[in-house]
């Protein structure tokens, strides 16, 4: 892999100056195997991918994206693309500044409030949601994009009406279409919790990350036989217990090696990955690189 470039701050005012509306539309292709556009912004990023494959970075890790994968970026969020093959990106860039005047009650909006803030990627929280539309609801959002296009740059006297407008318009169809569960969603998309237990759990292993958890331990505890209680964890979040363990610890990791001063070695005992050198080989294992390789490469672009 080449070396990425810096980090790039793009700000709403400097980028769409010249456009009329609170947001701005735009579409592009990307291509080839190395990281060039790592950025993050100052406005609310909402994206769309209607065609190719590619790997999108995250402070939080790397996310395999594919034609049909939808997402929503809080402003402060840096990430960038890499391994890229056709991927046609669609973007609609928002100037938050809406949110707090023409559009805040949107956030009382369960729909468009989960859709732009609940299930977004923010700066400060390691959970996020990629949603995977199925191949209907993906040409339905795609076409609702150039629908949102065409009156972007009007500069009537009711212009900034119709914007608003159809800007609201716009979220509500893409809220409507991430809202339908997909049965094929993926790993990064989960269910509602309806078990108690299962939400228990979690709320166990957030809060004693670094434990010895074991399954009987686990399963004794709430009264339930070893497989019923992998069975039932497995068919809510779509992986086994330590498994989903695995990915916090590993998740928890990478959110430290760039918000802390905290050695790699605390690290791996505070998430409970005691052997450093084992701690090293999961982290590979789910971000291709060392815990060390990790912070060098990516710490920069963290802090700008």
């Amino acid at each position: 892999m080449h070396n990425p470039k810096p980090l790039q701050h793009l700000t709403f005012n400097k980028i769409f100056l010249h456009k009329q509306a609170p947001y701005a539309i735009y579409r592009h292709q990307v291509d080839g195997e190395h990281v060039n556009n790592l950025h993050d912004h100052d406005f609310l990023e909402l994206v769309l991918i209607s065609g190719g494959s590619g790997i999108q970075l995250t402070p939080y890790g790397n996310i395999p994206l594919e034609s049909g994968s939808l997402f929503v970026l809080q402003p402060g969020v840096w990430h960038g693309y890499m391994d890229c093959v056709g991927m046609l990106v669609n973007v609609c860039a928002i100037d938050v500044r809406v949110f707090d005047f023409e559009l805040a009650w949107l956030r009382d909006n369960p729909l468009l409030g989960d859709l732009l803030w609940g299930s977004a990627i923010t700066p400060d929280d390691a959970s996020f949601r990629i949603h995977r539309l199925r191949q209907s609801e993906m040409v339905h959002c795609n076409k609702v994009f150039f629908t949102l296009q065409e009156i972007e740059s009007k500069e009537t006297v009711q212009a900034r009406v119709h914007q608003i407008g159809n800007l609201t318009t716009f979220l509500a169809d893409i809220a409507d279409s991430v809202s339908t569960p997909n049965p094929t969603a993926s790993q990064y998309t989960r269910s509602p919790i309806a078990s108690p237990i299962i939400e228990k759990t979690l709320l166990m292993f957030s809060q004693n990350i670094a434990k010895n958890w074991s399954i009987s331990e686990l399963s004794y505890s709430f009264g339930l036989t070893t497989p019923y209680y992998i069975r039932l964890f497995k068919r809510q979040m779509g992986e086994s217990p330590l498994s989903y363990l695995s990915n916090l610890r590993a998740r928890r990791a990478a959110h430290l090696l760039l918000h802390s001063e905290t050695s790699i070695n605390q690290i791996a005992l505070d998430i409970g990955w005691n052997d450093p050198g084992y701690f090293s080989r999961r982290f590979r294992h789910y971000f291709g690189v060392s815990p060390r390789e990790y912070r060098q490469k990516y710490l920069n672009f963290s802090q700008t």
